[in-house]
């Protein structure tokens, strides 16, 4: 008889099951390298039901002028401000909570739908940028090593620009989305770090025990986006998805007795 096969995704079951933590984010974030996650995500099957794209909800609020757009990204014609048509649904009803929980209050939208094309100019933008902030200089005139350094503070953050239909930027599957919280004033409540930031701080729970407002605020956005059944990227606060290979990972390790798959790969763009 053959040996049994042992898929990373069963590995990394039994490894929650016998981790003591209670929500898969958490155990993904205090346990498991970044890029390990990554390719037991690729691992998930994507059966796309070929949902459009919508517009979003008119009860959020839209960070304009879109960061991406303005940095030259190549959207074409395609807005950045259209997700699948449940997942802006879903969005629609994290508003609803969030009015419930705290009257007055905008899930503010940072960024949506991103192009495979997008997420590659964004990368070598991001690149330059941490050069020219670390090293003064661009990132094409660093030697080797150093741009060795900086790329991976990048892509620890930054998906891949895969054009491999297995394995989609999570963006690019229209599910996923960057988010905060505005007041009533429109001021972003206070998270302890912007979007997009390339350091710890971005992850989930590093301001759990150092007092200030930045957890309280980072667990009330959770907890809408939550209920309405989106996931947290584990090493992003902003990061939120429902239906997408990240989304269905954290589906797979809560129901370690579900097969489960992603509902949605990437969006063509012809």
């Amino acid at each position: 008889m053959g040996a049994t096969q042992t898929t990373p995704l069963a590995v990394l079951r039994t490894a929650f099951s016998r981790s003591g933590y209670a929500q898969a984010e958490s155990f993904l974030e205090q346990r498991i390298d970044v890029h390990r996650i990554r390719a037991v995500r690729a691992s998930i099957p994507i059966h796309d039901d070929e949902e459009s794209l919508a517009c979003l909800p008119k009860t959020l609020v839209l960070s304009e002028p879109h960061a991406y757009v303005n940095a030259g990204a190549p959207y074409g014609n395609l807005s950045p401000w259209r997700m699948r048509v449940s997942v802006a649904e879903r969005l629609a009803q994290a508003q609803a909570q969030l009015d419930v929980m705290r009257p007055g209050y905008c899930i503010l939208v940072f960024d949506a739908f991103r192009p495979v094309a997008v997420q590659a100019h964004m990368i070598q933008n991001e690149c330059d940028r941490l050069a020219r902030e670390t090293k003064l200089l661009a990132f094409d005139q660093l030697i080797s090593i150093d741009q060795d350094e900086i790329q991976a503070r990048v892509m620890q953050f930054w998906a891949a620009p895969s054009e491999d239909a297995a394995t989609p930027p999570p963006h690019a599957t229209g599910a996923a989305v960057d988010v905060t919280i505005v007041d009533p004033h429109g001021e972003w409540l206070p998270m302890g770090t912007d979007i997009d930031d390339l350091t710890d701080k971005a992850y989930p729970s590093y301001f759990a025990d150092k007092g200030g407002p930045y957890h309280t605020n980072r667990m009330l956005l959770n907890e809408v986006m939550q209920q309405s059944g989106f996931h947290r990227n584990p090493i992003e606060w902003w990061h939120f998805s429902y239906g997408d290979q990240a989304w269905a990972l954290i589906e797979a390790l809560e129901s370690p007795n579900k097969t489960v798959h992603a509902m949605y790969g990437a969006m063509p763009t012809d």
